[in-house]
């Protein structure tokens, strides 16, 4: 990899494929405004360009964030920025409330709550456990809640002080409930127990406690597994097979046995595809679709290994092959393959064509007129949509895998990686412009909390050309959140664009998302980076390829939130809040 010259290397721009000497503009200012609390801030999150909601260790605080005026506080909730969520287009926001605190998950409340004035609009009965995933039928306003109860604990297995990775039977296993809320009042329709227990995720990394050791009991989650999906008159389930219930009264219509982890890796199987007839989903070797009606499998693909995304497009189902995957032992996540491109007949499973000429990785698949976009560890490569047949094939020269292939809006190819973001020519490749931002060094890192990764970790990096250009597929990317990690899934999130992801991913994700850290415009991609031994956040224009600005970033308060639509950066310390000036 690149290392990074200092100030020296930050003061040139590397534009259409040419060095610039124009200097970076390094943004230091003053606070905009600041706020003091009575408790230490806990977290700070975004709800749309209007709502900065701040917890405390005790309350709960809705803010102006471009003034940080105090629009409402609640007395005594208890949530984490997990436990609260926006609802697109609603006045008002939902807030999952465990009054025992953070493993006092056996029963819990959702409240529905004014943005404006933080008034009760209605409070649910009590749930059993805490939501820890979410869908919404915004045409019938419903809210599918998951809640688990326990789900917190120690999932380490026999001889673990021993054995490599965890020990013999590890893994913690809960039992998932489906609860259907109806938006207009907070009446409880139905719950229904799912049969089986499933294993959860770690959402929070293994602390240390005061004496030095490991402390084993912590947080979990269902990050292993895609949100249910909603369908007609069904509402389905993924977690261990694939479940489908009646919406109007939950009762259940039919069920099939599906691989869903496979070996230590979860997240091994797409998102499922539906439309008016079946219902489309991959287990870690296959593709299968059912008929919505009575479950009876339709089809069945031969074996083709585990799948990271499918899109459907035109009839049929572009499969991308290998990718990112979380691996339950090690808690990390993972690149493995087989790498490939798919494509795959909808109506009746056929394989159309496959490309597997890959070196090592694969970024997501950008299907864009008659090419598919793609990427290895070399090249970027255009394929013919129709048969597979390579039409352009050419060398990035990253220092990395590139991980997101998409387009900016002069409908320029963007490849992004970690560390750098280039744009090529669409009708005759060629490389235009190329930035690189190396990561700052260990050394550097050791001033900074964890919770830094959670504003500019991979919501910043992905999230911008996203909103940018809604024509691409997100892979399934780490994205590092407050010690642990959270999935985001990029073909959910460009279903309906409304400028600002935390609404996109709340309207399919979970209560449970984190993507409230970034406020984004959709034209900048962000970058971590080190500036005389201070960390640094480079923010590239993506449709002109040239740095914007260089904004360093203060160590002494490391839990940010980055709001590019109002400009500000928010930085909790202890019991104060500063928003400073981005920039432009």
């Amino acid at each position: 990899m690149m290392k990074l010259g200092g100030v020296a290397f930050l003061a040139f721009v590397l534009l259409a494929g040419c060095a610039s000497k124009a200097p970076l503009p390094v943004v230091q200012p003053p606070a905009q405004w600041e706020q003091t609390f009575d408790y230490p801030v806990a977290f700070q999150k975004l709800l749309g360009n209007d709502l900065l909601v701040v917890g405390t260790l005790r309350h709960l605080y809705g803010m102006d964030p471009r003034t940080g005026k105090v629009k409402w506080r609640l007395r005594n909730v208890n949530s984490t920025d997990r436990d609260i969520a926006n609802v697109s287009g609603a006045s008002y926001i939902l807030i999952n409330d465990a009054a025992g605190g953070a493993f006092d998950d056996v029963g819990s409340h959702v409240i529905a709550v004014d943005r404006l004035d933080g008034v009760f609009h209605w409070e649910t009965g009590v749930l059993r456990g805490r939501v820890l995933q979410a869908a919404i039928d915004y045409q019938r306003e419903f809210l599918f809640a998951v809640t688990v109860q326990g789900a917190h604990g120690d999932d380490r297995g026999f001889f673990h002080d021993l054995l490599p990775g965890k020990g013999l039977f590890s893994g913690l296993k809960r039992e998932p409930e489906l609860t259907l809320i109806d938006l207009r009042d907070g009446t409880v329709r139905w719950q229904r127990l799912f049969g089986e227990e499933v294993e959860l995720r770690p959402a929070e990394r293994r602390g240390v406690g005061g004496a030095g050791a490991a402390q084993a009991h912590r947080p979990f989650d269902l990050g292993l597994y895609h949100p249910p999906t909603i369908t007609g008159e069904l509402v389905c389930v993924t977690y261990d097979g694939i479940a489908c219930f009646r919406l109007s009264d939950g009762t259940p219509v039919w069920d099939q046995t599906l691989d869903v982890v496979d070996g230590d890796y979860g997240l091994s199987y797409p998102d499922p595809v539906v439309d008016r007839e079946q219902l489309i989903v991959g287990d870690t070797k296959r593709l299968m679709a059912f008929s919505l009606d009575s479950g009876e499998r339709r089809w069945r693909s031969e074996k083709l290994g585990r799948m990271a995304e499918v899109q459907e497009i035109g009839g049929i189902l572009y499969v991308q092959m290998g990718g990112q995957f979380f691996d339950l032992d090690d808690e990390r996540w993972e690149a493995d393959g087989p790498f490939a491109a798919l494509a795959v007949d909808k109506f009746g499973g056929n394989l159309i064509w496959d490309y597997d000429d890959l070196d090592d990785s694969i970024s997501n698949l950008l299907v864009v007129d008659d090419l598919v976009w793609l990427a290895d560890e070399d090249d970027l490569i255009a394929l013919d949509w129709s048969t597979g047949e390579e039409i352009h094939r050419l060398e990035h020269d990253f220092e990395e895998p590139p991980s997101l292939v998409t387009l900016n809006k002069r409908q320029q190819v963007v490849v992004v990686s970690e560390s750098e973001v280039a744009a090529f020519h669409r009708q005759y490749p060629e490389r235009l412009w190329y930035q690189s931002y190396p990561p700052p060094r260990p050394g550097v890192w050791t001033r900074w909390s964890a919770s830094l990764m959670a504003a500019t970790g991979n919501v910043f990096r992905f999230s911008s050309t996203l909103i940018a250009y809604g024509g691409s597929l997100l892979p399934s990317m780490p994205n590092v959140v407050a010690g642990g990690t959270q999935l985001i899934s990029g073909r959910r999130a460009l279903r309906e664009v409304t400028g600002y992801l935390g609404d996109t991913l709340t309207e399919y994700g979970s209560i449970g998302s984190q993507s409230g850290f970034a406020n984004l415009s959709g034209n900048t991609q962000y970058f971590l980076t080190e500036l005389d031994d201070e960390v640094a956040l480079a923010a590239v224009d993506i449709n002109a390829g040239r740095v914007k600005r260089l904004t360093i970033l203060p160590a002494n308060a490391s839990q940010l939130a980055l709001d590019e639509i109002n400009g500000l950066i928010y930085q909790a310390e202890a019991n104060q809040l500063r928003a400073v000036p981005l920039g432009r």
